[in-house]
């Protein structure tokens, strides 16, 4: 059965909602992992936040195309951030299992020159393994304070900085095709060690 990762988008990931999916074998880094998008909105359904995530896993565990046995999930920026409430309610649930691990790109941990008021407060109840993949120089994730709150982390965690890059995961002298290859490749290369970890 092939993993399958499940992403939340930017700041429409952030609202109580869920929306339809779209989904599909990977290709390259990604070609043995099954990719969903959730569109969150809170436009679509006035479910309360507290209960997204047991919201989130029934819609998942009934998709009538595919079986998911478990799964990662991630989103980029707030989506990032909706994902880890996601997990941590799950979590909290006892169904841990299900989600194998979160994968969070350009986590938004304060607001821009905002330092003191940092958005930890789900990562530290997270109980999966978690992958962060941020920009060196984000805006809305100075380095230290995520390597500060990782450490705290009582998960098994990484993070993979790309050199230069903003929070739109922007560098001056490369294209998006070539920093979007460096991402894709931590995110599958580390699936595929949570992966194997598991099966051991």
């Amino acid at each position: 059965m092939l993993p399958t990762a499940i992403g939340g988008r930017g700041w429409a990931a952030a609202g109580p909602g869920l929306g339809p999916f779209r989904g599909g074998e990977g290709t390259g880094p990604a070609r043995r992992c099954r990719r969903f998008v959730l569109l969150f909105s809170e436009r679509q359904t006035a479910l309360p936040v507290s209960n997204m995530g047991g919201f989130t896993e029934e819609y998942l565990k009934s998709s009538g195309e595919y079986k998911l046995s478990g799964v990662f999930l991630g989103g980029r920026s707030m989506g990032s951030r909706a994902a880890a409430s996601v997990t941590r309610q799950i979590s909290q649930d006892d169904n841990e299992d299900f989600i194998h691990g979160l994968i969070c790109l350009s986590y938004p941990l304060h607001r821009p020159k905002l330092l003191s008021k940092l958005r930890d407060e789900d990562l530290f109840f997270i109980k999966c393994p978690v992958l962060f993949v941020s920009g060196s120089e984000d805006e809305m994730c100075e380095k230290k304070l995520l390597e500060g709150v990782a450490s705290k982390m009582k998960t098994l965690k990484k993070i993979h900085w790309v050199e230069r890059a903003n929070h739109g995961m922007a560098v001056k002298g490369r294209t998006a095709d070539n920093i979007m290859m460096e991402i894709s490749t931590q995110v599958f290369s580390w699936i595929k060690e949570i992966i194997e970890q598991e099966y051991k």
